[in-house]
């Protein structure tokens, strides 16, 4: 299968692609091995590619996967620009945020309700008391890597890539900036978990 598309964010272990329209269904999740950037080449967010690799739901995720495809492939196209992050409510997640695998979103505003769940996440609550699951595959945002972070704590808006792992949708920040918090404003970049421990 043969996709082509933005890439929204990059990953150890793969990377988001989506179609520059946005909207649901618009994104996937491209499985790969550590170090695919050497192997097929580097990219960065904002980049136009094509990808060739096959379609499979893992776990409940769909995907586009490098490892078992006959002739895998990333082929950058050039630079286009990311698109906009589609602004989603974590009850509409909670609800079915499957068509938002693989998007670029954006929820706000949101309350801190647990700080350090482990694995690299902490859990935000909308005004109604629904959950999201916040990760680090990409990113540990600097509040929560330091301990920093505390429960009640107000978000004005978190952006990032829905996914689905050990049955829940999480958000997937890509940088700092990724959240926004009226008590913090720096820019502190916190390496993303390469060990494979985050879920």
């Amino acid at each position: 299968m043969s996709v082509e598309g933005i890439v929204t964010g990059t990953a150890y272990n793969g990377l988001y692609v989506q179609d520059p329209a946005g909207g649901p269904s618009s994104g996937i999740w491209v499985f790969a091995d550590p170090g695919w950037d050497a192997a097929f080449g580097a990219v960065a967010r904002g980049d136009r590619v094509r990808v060739v690799g096959r379609y499979q739901e893992a776990n409940g995720l769909s995907q586009l996967s490098l490892l078992d495809a006959a002739s895998p492939a990333i082929v950058a196209l050039g630079a286009a620009g990311e698109p906009a992050p589609a602004a989603v409510t974590v009850a509409a997640l909670a609800a079915d945020g499957e068509p938002w695998e693989g998007v670029l979103v954006r929820v706000d505003p949101v309350l801190v309700s647990d700080p350090d769940p482990g694995f690299g996440e902490f859990v935000v609550v909308d005004a109604a008391g629904v959950a999201l699951v916040v990760d680090d595959q990409m990113h540990w945002y600097s509040r929560a890597a330091s301990g920093e972070l505390q429960a009640g704590e107000p978000l004005d808006a978190l952006t990032g890539i829905v996914t689905w792992s050990f049955g829940t949708f999480k958000l997937e920040p890509r940088d700092e900036a990724d959240v926004v918090s009226p008590v913090h404003t720096g820019d502190t970049a916190v390496p993303a978990d390469t060990s494979g421990s985050g879920a």
